[in-house]
């Protein structure tokens, strides 16, 4: 957004970083009083090193609380699971990305993994879209390692997976344990 371009874009070296360019000022920029503090809180917080749009973040963030807290950067997702929020920009689309951060890379890079139930995941896109994992404005990718990653799927439903290919649905039948697995990221487009 800093660049006027209306997309929330990581560096130039790395364009799906989280935590360079702008996806990494993102909640410092919202969060600041200068506008207007738009969100409850400040980011980066606990002390941490702010961030920056040069490229090489120097700071290697982890799950453990102090300083290189991942939640002293990005919010925590209030779905809990060990996900936290984070902006970025693909096709042309701004997203929130909502998957459980593990901890990030010298480069601004999170490592994030799908840890959401299948059936929440179901619930929050059938509440607020189509209830289709790979359609709308909710959709079950999401960025790892500067790579935009579906949730795990297969041609049928199994315990191990988000959705079926077959018919685009949700893993929520009998075979996949009513969809109590871990196996969901979920992503939020935004204008």
């Amino acid at each position: 957004m800093r660049d006027g371009n209306g997309l929330i874009d990581g560096s130039a070296l790395y364009p799906l970083t989280e935590l360079e360019g702008e996806t990494g000022l993102f909640w410092q920029d919202i969060s600041s009083a200068s506008a207007g503090n738009l969100i409850e809180g400040s980011f980066p917080n606990s002390g941490g090193t702010a961030i920056n749009c040069s490229p090489g973040f120097a700071v290697v963030l982890s799950t453990t609380p102090g300083s290189t807290y991942i939640g002293a950067y990005l919010p925590a997702g209030k779905i809990g699971h060990g996900t936290f929020v984070y902006p970025y920009e693909t096709s042309g689309f701004n997203w929130y990305g909502l998957s459980a951060a593990t901890s990030s890379l010298s480069n601004g890079v999170l490592n994030t993994s799908p840890s959401i139930p299948v059936v929440q995941a179901y619930n929050v896109d059938k509440k607020v879209d189509d209830g289709l994992p790979t359609t709308g404005a909710v959709q079950t990718f999401y960025l790892t390692g500067a790579n935009y990653t579906a949730s795990p799927s297969g041609a049928t439903d199994t315990t191990t997976t988000c959705y079926n290919t077959t018919n685009n649905a949700y893993s929520v039948s009998s075979l996949a344990n009513y969809g109590a697995g871990g196996n969901c990221a979920l992503s939020f487009r935004f204008q």
